[in-house]
C-alpha cells in the first residue's frame, strides 16, 4: 500500500514541522460500503483514528473570467474520459 508509506511520511514531516493536525481529507461519506469505491480511503482514515469533520464546500473566487472559462472547458475535456474509465471498472469489477 504506497499510499499508507506516503501519508506517513507527509505526516512525520508534519509532526517534525511543529503541526499538531494532519487534514487527510477526501471522504464522501461518514459510512461507506466497502463495495464502495472510496471505502478503502475511508478505512484508511478510520484505522488512523481520524475524526470526520464535515465543510461547507468549495467555492471559487474568480478574478479572471477568461484564463477561469479556460479553466473549466480543460477541467471537463479532462473528467469526460476520466469518468469514464471509473464507470468502465466498475461495470468490469461487477461481472468478475
Amino acid at each position: 500500500m504506497p499510499t499508507y508509506l506516503l501519508q506517513w511520511e507527509a505526516i512525520g514531516r508534519a509532526w517534525a514541522a511543529g503541526c499538531t493536525c494532519y487534514d487527510l481529507r477526501g471522504v464522501h461519506s461518514a459510512s461507506p460500503r466497502p463495495e464502495e469505491p472510496d471505502y478503502g480511503v475511508y478505512d484508511f482514515k478510520r484505522k488512523l483514528g481520524a475524526e470526520l469533520v464535515s465543510f461547507i464546500g468549495e467555492f471559487d473566487l474568480v478574478t479572471h473570467p477568461r484564463i477561469h472559462a479556460a479553466w473549466r472547458s480543460l477541467e471537463q475535456l479532462v473528467q469526460g474520459p476520466a469518468g469514464w474509465a471509473i464507470r468502465l471498472r466498475t461495470r468490469l469489477a461487477r461481472n468478475r
